[in-house]
């Protein structure tokens, strides 16, 4: 069975001295595949704008595909804009360190794969908004882990 995502954002900055952040995640098991489509669009008034967009997308397996499409619009000068975009698998090195440290490879899986997760969380505000999605982030992984 294979499952696709695909998210599409865009922002638009239409004045002065605006500020946005992107983030997007994504962990792809099995066959399933994702799409992250992101656009920023800085307006020729919109000087002094920050904005920042990032996309990193895990696979865990080797059927599992992802695609990144950060764009950025930008009008004007005077901007500090950037966006970024990665897919790819766990790091074998990273793994290898975690073994040679006594840790089961299903094990250090396990931990890198919540790492990457958790990376995207721990800033996240109001406080019972984090523990909820902790929460389901938690139950997606031990799901992805046992199939």
């Amino acid at each position: 069975q294979q499952q696709c995502s695909h998210h599409r954002f865009a922002v638009h900055h239409q004045a002065a001295n605006c500020n946005s952040q992107q983030q997007h995640r994504g962990l792809y098991a099995g066959r399933a595949q994702g799409i992250f489509a992101g656009q920023v669009i800085v307006d020729k008034e919109a000087v002094g704008t920050q904005a920042h967009q990032l996309s990193r997308s895990l696979l865990l397996s080797p059927q599992a595909q992802a695609y990144s499409e950060p764009q950025l619009q930008i009008d004007t000068d005077d901007v500090q804009c950037g966006h970024g975009a990665t897919v790819s698998q766990l790091d074998e090195n990273a793994l290898f360190y975690l073994q040679s440290r006594g840790i089961e490879r299903y094990r250090a899986h396990c931990m890198l794969t919540e790492a990457f997760a958790q990376d995207a969380l721990h800033n996240l505000q109001p406080a019972w908004l984090h523990g909820w999605l902790q929460q389901r982030v938690n139950r997606l992984l031990s799901a992805v882990a046992s199939a």
